[in-house]
């Protein structure tokens, strides 16, 4: 992710896979997950901000961030979130 002079970030392309959609659903259901690693990723950039973006993105009924997101517990609000908002893809 780059800033411009003017303040405002520019991410890279991003490879997503296709989402299934349901039948009724014209958007398919998304749920994006930034992992802070620690303090390796979220010195880096702002976390917050970077999850802000993301939850505003068309599909996405879900944004979380997690310290540690490939942890047990990270891996288990994920699963969760698939369950109880049907969720139909990720990123």
């Amino acid at each position: 992710m780059q800033m411009t002079r003017s303040g405002l970030w520019i991410l890279p392309r991003l490879r997503t896979r296709r989402c299934r959609r349901r039948e009724n659903d014209s958007l398919p259901r998304i749920g994006v997950y930034i992992c802070h690693c620690g303090i390796n990723i979220a010195a880096s950039i702002d976390i917050g901000k970077v999850t802000q973006f993301s939850a505003n993105l068309p599909g996405v009924v879900i944004a979380r961030d997690y310290t540690y997101m490939c942890s047990d517990p990270g891996q288990g609000l994920i699963k969760q979130d698939i369950a109880e908002l049907g969720l139909t893809g990720w990123w």
